[in-house]
């Protein structure tokens, strides 16, 4: 739960640079309404609010909402049956974090629905849910699941069997690879026998390879020979080799190349200076994957290809960190590089620490465009283990924000990068701009638009949405507010937005958004109760009904088809 003093937002560091920036005044011409028209009141200006409108309309329920939710995990469990999109994919993840307790009720929808042909959705539902959860206590139905006639049906049990399962699964997968429909249901079918039992699925491969069966999973399933470490199937995985060439042979004697086998490292070698750049790149993406980015070194410093040598530089900065792969990072800085080259170079050594990458980013930073956008993302790589870096950024993107304000392009560039920096400071400087410049960008009110680059910051930032809460009074900067707020799903935006559902003194409509937003939050045994007696004290013309549907929609219990 992040920490949020309410306080207010703090003016220090930020006069000078909003005088520098004008002060008050249009960030880009709003429409006029036209003197002539009628002012909308309150009420309809809520009502013409996307966010708003959206929640009021013709609800088909129309009966009132009495369902019993002090006991939220049948309602729940019977949504995977009969909901709408939006309520199925929220309760999967809620159902999934309780656990072993709904076990049984989705283990009784299971069997309830095998036997209908139409319900293999409501069946995928139920399995979705048991591989969702973080111990498996969902085994026995997702058996089940992967015994089932509809290939469907048995790939949602196979994410539950990947995550959930054991080498004693292996063999009830193994016995389905003949009748995978596709390529891809093979190599999913591969990925998850490798998860179930690696030593016993590259042994398998290995013979498959041999006996040249379901070549279709070999392009797959070849990368990972790399990590073969048994001296025994590294040889076979050789061998075999001079039979099946391709895109997938570079995999298969990688590991005899990274265990001294001279004639596999010099063919690797080979291919480094072959004429054509795909065989370059299975090269250096075998070597790279065995642990012998040495060998990439001189592509990485001397090819004409700099695609080439950008993706050596990534198999090197994926490397250990140490002084030698360091060392030819620190090269790749240099300004006779391609700038991708460059980039890979730059944010790797900002990782590790570099100050020497860490000036090169700043210096960016006050350059074009593109210079900023790869010095930001060279700088997100490092802000953990550089922390003078996000005070650093701030202060450079400010200075350059002055100096190329009336640069409208530049001006939303440069709001959206200060967004990106992870500091109180960042998120101060944005919310005291939206408060004191007016307009549009991209056809968002500004306030709506700084609010979301306020969001991005982070907790620093999302602390500052919560402080700006508890003090506005616009009904509109107030939903700006709330639609950023309610996304990190924290337990204290859980409890703000609880405060303004169960606040009588708070306006109707603000009361609805919040509640549509805590819904999605969850859970719902403790929102469900607290919005149904909202609902039973309102009287408000359109949003009592909209509070009606929502209940019905989200937790309600019904003969509705699945979706």
């Amino acid at each position: 739960m992040r920490q949020s003093s309410r306080t207010g937002i703090s003016k220090v560091g930020l006069v000078v640079g909003l005088a520098l920036l004008g002060g008050a005044g249009f960030f880009a011409l709003r429409a006029g309404s036209g003197e002539d028209e009628e002012p909308k009141t309150l009420d309809e200006r809520y009502r013409d609010d996307g966010r708003v409108s959206i929640l009021i309309y013709d609800c088909p329920f129309g009966r009132m909402y009495d369902a019993d939710t002090t006991q939220m995990n049948s309602i729940l469990v019977s949504k995977m049956e009969t909901g709408h999109r939006d309520p199925i994919r929220r309760f999967k993840q809620e159902l999934a974090d309780i656990g072993e307790a709904v076990v049984p009720e989705l283990d009784r929808l299971y069997d309830r629905s095998y036997q209908h042909r139409f319900r293999a959705g409501v069946l995928q539902n139920v399995l979705d849910v048991c591989a969702m959860m973080k111990g498996p206590w969902g085994i026995s139905i997702v058996r089940k699941g992967f015994a089932h006639p509809k290939e469907s049906v048995r790939l949602s049990a196979l994410d539950g069997l990947r995550f959930h399962g054991g080498p004693e699964d292996y063999e009830s997968v193994a016995l389905m690879l003949p009748f995978a429909s596709s390529a891809k249901i093979l190599a999913d079918y591969g990925g998850a026998l490798e998860a179930l039992d690696k030593d016993r699925f590259y042994a398998d491969l290995v013979q498959w390879l041999e006996d040249g069966e379901y070549s279709e999973m070999w392009p797959y399933a070849a990368p990972g020979v790399t990590q073969v470490t048994d001296s025994e199937l590294v040889a076979r995985f050789h061998a075999v080799a001079l039979l099946r060439g391709g895109t997938i042979r570079p995999f298969l004697i990688a590991p005899a190349a990274r265990d001294g086998q001279e004639g596999a490292l010099n063919e690797l070698r080979g291919m480094l200076a072959d004429v054509n750049p795909s065989v370059v790149r299975w090269g250096i993406d075998a070597l790279g994957r065995v642990g012998l980015e040495s060998e990439l070194y001189e592509l990485f410093r001397d090819h004409e290809d700099a695609g080439l040598r950008g993706l050596a530089a990534h198999k090197i900065a994926e490397a250990k960190d140490n002084p030698e792969t360091t060392e030819w990072l620190l090269e790749g800085l240099s300004s006779d590089m391609d700038p991708d080259v460059r980039e890979v170079c730059m944010a790797e050594l900002v990782a590790r620490g570099s100050e020497r990458a860490l000036r090169q980013a700043y210096a960016l930073l006050a350059g074009t465009l593109p210079d900023r956008e790869a010095a930001m993302r060279a700088l997100r790589k490092g802000w953990e283990i550089n922390p003078e870096s996000p005070a650093e950024a701030y202060g450079i993107l400010s200075r350059v924000l002055a100096e190329r304000y009336h640069n409208e392009s530049e001006r939303v560039a440069l709001l959206q990068q200060i967004g990106l920096v992870p500091a109180r400071e960042c998120a101060e400087f944005l919310m005291d701009f939206a408060l004191t410049h007016e307009g549009a960008v991209k056809g968002r009110d500004l306030h709506r638009w700084i609010c979301g680059q306020v969001y991005n910051t982070g907790p620093a930032g999302r602390a500052i949405l919560d402080e700006r809460l508890a003090v506005e009074t616009d009904p509109f900067r107030r939903l700006d507010l709330l639609s950023y707020i309610w996304q990190d799903h924290e337990d204290e935006s859980r409890d703000i937005l609880l405060a303004i559902l169960t606040d009588p003194t708070k306006d109707e409509y603000e009361r609805l958004y919040a509640a549509d937003r805590l819904i999605r939050i969850g859970p719902a045994s403790e929102i469900a109760p607290v919005l149904k007696r909202v609902y039973l004290d309102s009287t408000h013309r359109y949003v009592r009904p909209a509070y009606q549907c929502m209940l019905w929609t989200w937790y309600g219990v019904h003969d509705e088809p699945v979706r």
